[in-house]
């Protein structure tokens, strides 16, 4: 379960999942992406598509990413 914060709406929703495939990122970047999403937070513009029969519970929602925003890390030696 994801439970996104969403900007520019007072919708509030939990979503079956997030696809980055349509980013057009490297295979590293994605990777990146997918361990922010999973150990932390990962912001991401997209649009939230209806997906028929995610699960028992029936249809799910998922954000299909156009756009991700990894954090900054310094350079080594910088702070």
């Amino acid at each position: 379960m994801i439970l996104p914060t969403i900007f520019d709406t007072p919708n509030r929703f939990t979503l079956s999942g997030v696809d980055l495939s349509n980013v057009p990122a490297t295979p590293e970047q994605l990777a990146t992406a997918a361990r922010a999403l999973s150990e932390d937070s990962l912001l991401v513009a997209g649009t939230i598509q209806r997906q028929p029969n995610a699960g028992p519970a029936g249809d799910g929602r998922v954000l299909v990413a156009t756009q991700f925003y990894l954090p900054a890390t310094p350079a080594d030696g910088q702070r």
